[in-house]
């Protein structure tokens, strides 16, 4: 019986491994926490605008994570750092919605709650990497890992 487990797992993998296609897919997950990793393919901080106007205008992505709750429900939040010639401040973008998944792709909707809040946009999960776009800009996510040794 153990053997035949193997056999199978094994299988599976050289299946996997004969695939033409580059991407591996999985399902998107409720219940799972993304960090963000890149903007506009940028490593964070990522810088998203540069506008030499008067006064400058320098907008950064900091951080950010993307939850996906078991009822359909999510909360995105992203870090910026403005600057406005010499004036710098912090800014934190707090979303909440709902999302529909189906296989590799997800559609969320944010609740209009004031602000930038009110964005409806895709996901499409690959080899772990959850790829969006907020507000025009391209946002690549991660599974934030858990220690389960416990």
């Amino acid at each position: 019986m153990r053997l035949a487990a193997i056999t199978l797992l094994l299988a599976s993998f050289a299946l996997a491994a004969c695939d033409d296609d580059e991407d591996f897919i999985l399902p998107v997950i409720e219940g799972q926490t993304f960090t963000l990793r890149t903007a506009n393919g940028r490593s964070l901080p990522a810088v998203i605008t540069d506008d030499d106007g008067r006064p400058r205008l320098r907008v950064e992505v900091l951080a950010g994570t993307l939850t996906l709750g078991r009822n359909g429900t999510f909360t995105d939040e992203i870090v910026f750092r403005e600057r406005r010639g010499d004036a710098v401040v912090t800014r934190t973008r707090l979303c909440q919605g709902t999302f529909v998944s189906g296989g590799n792709t997800a559609s969320f909707s944010e609740a209009a709650t004031g602000g930038t809040c009110g964005e409806t946009f895709n996901g499409v999960l690959r080899l772990e990497t959850l790829t969006t776009t907020i507000q025009g800009i391209v946002l690549v996510w991660t599974p934030h890992l858990v220690d389960r040794r416990f």
